[in-house]
């Protein structure tokens, strides 16, 4: 087994609970750093079990999921939403997507009204930069709703952005202090996937579609080929992959 699946057996013996969501997890390709992020949540949670409920600091579990598109991130946020909810973090599985020019677009009210239908799970805003609070003022206004929600009611919901890092940084972070300080401590960092794991993609895609290749071996070339990308800005990861042939 890997490094990471070692682990989370060890895990599961420790505590006892088992979790359908992690164990899809495992089964991604590639996203060590996630799936050691995600563990370490899971024995975070059960560790703040062994106290008594009145004992307990209320806990915020928010989340900012940095990397370039195609990584994975939508995928993981809905099994992070999963996770808290089977490990009773979060009352539903609920789980509402949306993207920061959809609630600029759409206007402050109705992103209150978002949030609230969205209460028990998880909301999650992909793109969260384009908010641009320190330009927009719909943007200003979200935001602060957002902070205010992840910080008041942190015990009903869980907020997760996702974005570059830079921009996350540049125009989240810089523009709102407290957007740091709720969101840091559930920083993930998704890094670009490496040539084998493209090339594991690509034939996950051929065996799906059932293509027909006549040599398997183009798959090494195409993985090569896409992977001389990694590490830019913008790189699509998986979803090179989906055009590539």
């Amino acid at each position: 087994r890997g490094s990471t699946e070692a682990q989370w057996v060890a895990l599961q013996e420790e505590w006892g609970q088992p979790c359908a969501a992690i164990d899809e997890l495992m089964q991604l390709i590639g996203l060590q750093t996630v799936k050691k992020s995600v563990l370490a949540l899971y024995a975070q949670i059960q560790a703040e079990r062994r106290y008594e409920e009145s004992q307990r600091m209320p806990l915020g579990f928010n989340f900012c999921l940095l990397g370039n598109p195609g990584a994975g991130k939508t995928t993981v946020a809905r099994i992070l939403g999963r996770v808290l909810h089977e490990l009773g973090v979060r009352a539903s599985d609920t789980f509402t997507q949306t993207s920061a020019e959809e609630l600029v677009r759409k206007g402050a009210d109705e992103a209150a009204q978002a949030i609230e239908e969205a209460m028990g799970g998880v909301f999650f805003v992909d793109e969260a930069y384009m908010l641009e609070p320190d330009s927009s003022k719909e943007g200003r206004a979200i935001l602060t709703q957002l902070l205010t929600v992840a910080e008041d009611r942190r015990t009903e919901i869980s907020i997760i952005l996702a974005g570059y890092k830079d921009d996350i940084e540049n125009k989240l972070y810089a523009a709102n202090p407290g957007v740091k300080s709720r969101f840091q401590r559930g920083e993930i960092m998704f890094g670009d996937y490496n040539e084998a794991e493209l090339r594991r993609i690509l034939l996950g895609l051929v065996h799906k579609h059932r293509w027909r290749l006549e040599d398997e071996r183009v798959t090494n070339v195409v993985a090569r080929r896409v992977a001389r990308a990694r590490g830019t800005k913008g790189f699509a990861n998986a979803r090179s992959m989906r055009i590539a042939l």
